[in-house]
């Protein structure tokens, strides 16, 4: 595929539902099995897992019972689109199944009795796709990345239905000194309008890896509205530098301001709410990265953010409403 191609994938599509959550201590693998049928440009891919402690854990690598997830994706590479929606594109439709028998308190916005009272598994179903387009120009190439997905099926004892959306564009001007890319995108993860209803509208991102939905992880991809704008430069072939802001707000002020990656050992269900307090501004956040690929073996990161929080941190954390993250990376592959 075209670099480009390849890092839109890589960087804003992969693990946003399914991942091994690695950048934490002891990371997040699956027990089961996966197969593809096909090649490069067109393949039918179907996997089942069973999911392992880790994350925090550094005894991490049991199964964790009662929870298994099974995934199925129709996959067309570049040029195998017919018409104007061909060319440099790429795009798949997959469905997600999630189950969830532990037996947990389910995070939602209904009060303590009402979630007491919704005990019962959680079997979520998500069917979705993602479109991305390359155009080219002289100067360099406008992108365009459209992703969405569907859910359905049972929340406990409430029937679960919620949506969530990226639409993002940008134009990389590989023809200028450092190569410039600027993008703009905009995320939705739908909320719950209705705590008293027999409905759940919270948008539920299964198993993923946070560090690519939310690198300053204090959100996830639940009940959340993200307008983002980005700026990567490339100052030398093995050099990334990207600047980001990001202005958060809750998809519902009747809903929760959650966070978490999914179940992670067996005495958590994954995702922790917030009370929104009936307010809908989280937080403004500017963040950069850099990336340095030493050589085919190791890579080293570096990332670090400044969130500046909105009334609805504010009124969870009234003593201050500003907090930092900053990590350093090195990644060692055979």
């Amino acid at each position: 595929a075209n670099p480009d191609l390849r890092w839109l994938v890589v960087n804003q599509l992969q693990q946003r539902l399914l991942g091994s959550r690695y950048v934490l201590v002891g990371g997040r693998s699956f027990d089961g099995a996966r197969g593809s049928f096909g090649d490069n440009n067109r393949n039918i891919t179907a996997m089942w897992g069973i999911p392992t402690e880790g994350a925090y854990l550094l005894n991490g690598g049991r199964e964790l019972p009662g929870v298994d997830a099974g995934y199925l994706s129709f996959n067309a590479g570049p040029g195998q689109l017919p018409g104007p929606v061909g060319g440099d594109s790429l795009a798949r439709l997959f469905v997600l199944q999630y189950d969830d028998t532990r037996g947990f308190l389910l995070p939602s916005n209904q009060t303590l009795a009402q979630r007491k009272a919704n005990n019962g598994a959680v079997r979520v179903t998500t069917i979705g796709g993602h479109y991305v387009k390359l155009i080219h120009t002289t100067t360099g190439s406008f992108d365009l990345l459209l992703w969405g997905a569907w859910q359905t099926g049972s929340w406990g004892q409430l029937a679960q239905n919620a949506y969530a959306y990226i639409a993002e564009a940008g134009y990389h001007l590989t023809a200028a000194p450092w190569q410039p890319w600027l993008r703009f995108g905009y995320t939705v993860a739908s909320g719950d309008n209705n705590p008293n209803n027999r409905t759940n509208g919270t948008f539920f991102p299964v198993l993923p890896t946070p560090w690519y939905t939310a690198n300053f992880a204090f959100y996830t991809m639940s009940n959340i509205d993200d307008a983002h704008v980005e700026l990567l430069t490339f100052p030398t072939p093995a050099l990334e530098w990207r600047i980001e802001a990001h202005a958060l707000s809750l998809n519902s002020s009747k809903d929760q301001w959650y966070a978490g990656g999914g179940a992670w050992n067996d005495s958590v269900f994954g995702y922790q709410p917030r009370p929104s307090h009936g307010m809908s501004d989280l937080a403004t956040l500017a963040e950069t990265r850099l990336r340095w690929q030493v050589n085919s073996h190791l890579s080293l990161s570096a990332y670090y953010g400044h969130a500046f929080g909105g009334a609805v941190v504010a009124a969870n954390y009234p003593k201050g409403q500003a907090a930092d993250f900053g990590i350093l990376l090195a990644r060692w592959q055979l």
